[in-house]
């Protein structure tokens, strides 16, 4: 009788094995496929440490670029996460304002909104592709001032960071 065919009302069915005798077979052939391309390429071991070893190079030689330096601010971290470019700078709160407006007046930006206290400031402005440029300030204390720059709906990177530069040569 052939396989699959229907002999009084049954189905052939394929013996049971033990699924742990399944399991431990198929890692018996793997092991053994594993261990043969060990012997056929042993340069594998080589190339793989060169792929992992160059992959890591990449990754801290990008990172290394991530802090601006600037006269009159301390070193400090920048990051872009969700379009927003943010960083700590190591400047009076309310120079860090005076220097914002100033930069935004060099760029020629379009003033929307300006909101001022003691603790936080919040400028909106438009570019000449009007294109909106929104700069948080924050105070974190004496000495410590977060910024945030966030520009048109998806943020642009360079203009951010151009417009961060501008700020602190305005220090």
């Amino acid at each position: 009788m052939a396989r699959g065919a229907v002999a009084a009302n049954r189905i052939w069915t394929p013996p049971r094995q033990n699924f742990s005798e399944q399991n431990r077979r198929g890692a018996v052939r793997s092991l053994q496929h594993h261990s043969a391309m060990k012997s056929t390429f042993p340069c594998f071991r080589v190339i793989s440490a060169a792929l992992l070893s160059a992959a890591a190079l990449a990754l801290f030689s990008g990172l290394a670029g991530c802090g601006l330096v600037a006269a009159g601010t301390s070193a400090s971290a920048v990051a872009y996460i969700e379009g927003t470019l943010e960083t700590n700078l190591g400047t009076d709160y309310e120079k860090l304002v005076r220097a914002t407006e100033a930069a935004l007046k060099d760029l020629e930006f379009t003033p929307v909104s300006e909101k001022k206290d003691g603790l936080r400031a919040q400028f909106i402005a438009r570019t000449a592709l009007d294109k909106k440029v929104q700069i948080d300030l924050t105070k974190g204390g004496d000495q410590v001032t977060r910024i945030e720059i966030h520009i048109g709906f998806l943020g642009d990177h360079e203009l951010s960071a151009a417009v961060l530069e501008k700020i602190k040569r305005r220090l």
